[in-house]
């Protein structure tokens, strides 16, 4: 059985859950992690296939955007366990 919220703590999640929305306003493009995925491929493509100069582009531009840098954390952290997984395999 779930224990209910306090009202401090329901504040704390409604004001989270806006400040997360203002974030995303910034990037209208990106709804999911899938779509930070293809940013990123794109920014890659146009600068021919380098990871390195993609990362320094994504990073400048998603700079102070709390939001958008824990999503870009995330994703660094779910590509590193796809390759873990896929040299255990």
């Amino acid at each position: 059985m779930m224990e209910k919220l306090t009202v401090e703590e329901e504040q704390a999640l409604v004001k989270m859950y806006r400040d997360v929305e203002k974030d995303f306003e910034e990037f209208p493009e990106i709804k999911r992690t899938e779509d930070l995925f293809r940013w990123r491929e794109q920014v890659k493509e146009k600068n021919k296939e380098n990871g390195e100069i993609r990362n320094q582009i994504i990073e400048e531009k998603i700079k102070g955007n709390k939001s958008m840098e824990l999503l870009y954390a995330w994703s660094k952290f779910t590509r590193m366990i796809d390759r873990a997984n896929a040299n255990v395999s």
